[in-house]
């Protein structure tokens, strides 16, 4: 079995996604699955992105779709998961901290209702 590469199409519109609830709380957090694992850095920012907060189940776009209609918090990390949430207008383009993996752009996203 070879191990997958992030320009592998295997996870073409998959997510990573994992749900929190308390009490009246929805945090959806979801990201591009090649960026698991990874740390990024902005501007002396570090992020993680960890299966314990990013989780370990793969969504399809409508899934996660479903799960940001419930959401009262979402957490996205990935260009695709940010761009999907900006088609969707769970958020606004202006709202996106960019981030740079090697030559990939990243975004990251939280939205609060």
């Amino acid at each position: 079995m070879n191990p997958r590469k992030s320009e592998d199409t295997t996870f073409k519109g998959l997510f990573y996604l994992k749900i929190f609830e308390r009490k009246n709380e929805y945090l959806v957090t979801l990201c591009d699955p090649h960026l698991k694992g990874k740390t990024l850095e902005h501007n002396g920012l570090k992020i993680q992105v960890r299966e314990e907060f990013y989780g370990d189940m793969l969504v399809s776009e409508d899934g996660v779709v479903a799960e940001c209609r419930k959401a009262t918090s979402i957490n996205a990390m990935g260009k695709a998961s940010v761009e999907l949430l900006v088609r969707h207008g769970f958020v606004h383009p202006d709202s996106i901290l960019w981030f740079r993996l090697e030559k990939e752009q990243v975004g990251h996203v939280i939205m609060i209702r």
